[in-house]
């Protein structure tokens, strides 16, 4: 699944100046950032609309177009 397990720790003092005497250590999974993909026509006439998509299931997607409006 492109995911790569990473160590990670904490340690830190208290408002006495007093640190903790072990760190805490967890192990945490990194997921592979996926790449999008566009799919639709590359090439619009004047006055004439486009449907465009991308993976399914994805989320949160940010749409930036140059030129024209998003509906």
């Amino acid at each position: 699944d492109g995911s790569a397990p990473f160590g990670v720790s904490v340690n830190y003092e208290n408002t006495a100046g007093c640190a903790a005497s072990t760190a805490t250590s967890e192990t945490v999974s990194v997921d592979t950032a996926p790449t999008p993909t566009i799919t639709g026509g590359l090439t619009v006439c004047a006055g004439d609309s486009e449907s465009y998509g991308t993976e399914p299931g994805q989320s949160d997607y940010v749409w930036t177009v140059t030129g024209g409006s998003i509906t």
